[in-house]
C-alpha cells in the first residue's frame, strides 16, 4: 500500500491521533463487516512521512476473504479504496505464511529523503521534497553517507538515548548513497535523493542522518564516525523534516508470500 503521510499522526494507532493504522482498520471493518478487527505491519512511519510500499497483515485475512462471495472479492480493492479515499491506496493483495514476523523476516527498508535546490521552491512536489535556495557540498555528504555503510551502532542518530533501555542500536545499513539530477523543466534547478537502505530504522534515525548530512554540505566538519562512536544524540546534527521522506521500497523475502488474483472488477 501507499500514502501521503501529511493528514496522519504516523502510521501507528495512538489514542486521540489520527492514524494511518486506525483509518485502514476503519475501513477495514467496513468492508469486511467486522466490529473488531487489528492490522500488523512492517513499518512505523513518523508523523508527516510519506510511504509507497508498506505492507500490512490482517491476521485470518485469508478466511474472511474466502467467506465472502466471489462478485464482493472481486470488488474488494476497489471498494477498500474508495472507503480509504485518495490519500492511502492498497495496490494488491497477498497471501502470507502464517510463520510470517513482520519484524524478522524482513530484508531491509529502502527510505529516500528528498531535497530540491534552486531558486524557487517545486510548484507540484513542495510538499515532498525540502528546499533548498543554495547547492550543498554534495561531494562531502557522498563521503559522510559512504562511512554510515554497514554494520554500526546507530544510538547517536535514533529520536531518543537507547541507554538503560535494554534496546540494541546496531543496525546494518547496506546502502547509502547520493542521486543527483538537474530539472528538464525547471533550469537551474536540481533534485538530490538520499538513498538508505538496511535490514532496520530507529526512529527519526533517516531524519537525524539527513540533518547531519545537510550541516556536512553547509561546510560544517563533522566526523559520522566519531558520531557513531559516541552514541550521543547531542553529536549528530538537527532532525530534517520529515515531508520530504518516504518509504519507497520493503523486500521480503518471496518465500512468506504469494501473490493474490488482482480482484478488479
Amino acid at each position: 500500500m501507499s500514502y501521503d503521510g501529511r493528514l496522519f499522526r504516523g502510521f501507528q494507532l495512538q489514542e486521540g491521533a489520527h492514524s494511518i493504522q486506525a483509518h485502514l482498520e476503519n475501513a477495514f471493518r467496513t468492508f469486511f463487516r467486522k466490529s473488531s478487527l487489528r492490522i500488523g505491519f512492517t513499518s512505523r512511519t513518523d508523523s508527516g512521512v510519506h510511504a509507497e510500499d508498506q505492507w500490512v497483515i490482517m491476521p485470518e485475512g485469508v478466511k474472511i476473504l474466502n467467506s465472502l462471495p466471489a462478485s464482493i472479492q472481486r470488488r474488494m480493492l476497489r471498494s477498500l479504496n474508495s472507503i480509504l479515499g485518495p490519500s492511502v491506496q492498497i495496490w494488491k493483495g497477498m497471501k502470507i505464511r502464517e510463520d510470517f514476523h513482520p519484524k524478522k523476516n524482513v530484508k531491509w527498508k529502502e527510505y529516500i529523503y528528498t531535497i530540491w535546490v534552486g531558486f524557487a521552491d517545486h510548484p507540484h512536489f513542495h510538499s515532498q521534497m525540502l528546499h533548498l535556495h543554495r547547492m550543498p557540498d554534495v561531494v562531502a555528504m557522498q563521503k559522510a553517507l559512504k562511512s554510515l555503510e554497514g554494520q554500526h551502532d546507530f544510538t547517536a542518530f535514533a529520536k531518543q538515548s537507547l541507554k538503560g533501555k535494554n534496546r540494541s542500536g546496531i543496525r546494518t545499513i547496506f546502502k547509502a548513497d547520493l542521486r543527483m539530477q538537474p530539472d528538464r523543466v525547471f533550469q537551474r534547478h536540481v533534485k538530490i535523493e538520499l538513498i538508505f537502505r538496511a535490514d532496520g530504522f530507529h526512529q527519526h534515525m533517516v531524519r537525524n542522518i539527513v540533518g547531519t548530512l545537510l550541516e556536512i554540505g553547509r561546510g560544517r566538519v563533522i566526523s559520522i564516525h566519531e558520531i557513531l562512536r559516541s552514541r550521543d544524540r547531542r553529536r549528530a546534527g538537527s532532525t530534517a523534516p520529515p515531508h520530504a521522506l518516504r518509504l519507497h521500497k520493503t523486500q521480503i523475502d518471496p518465500r512468506f508470500w504469494q501473490e493474490l488474483p488482482p480482484f478488479i472488477e
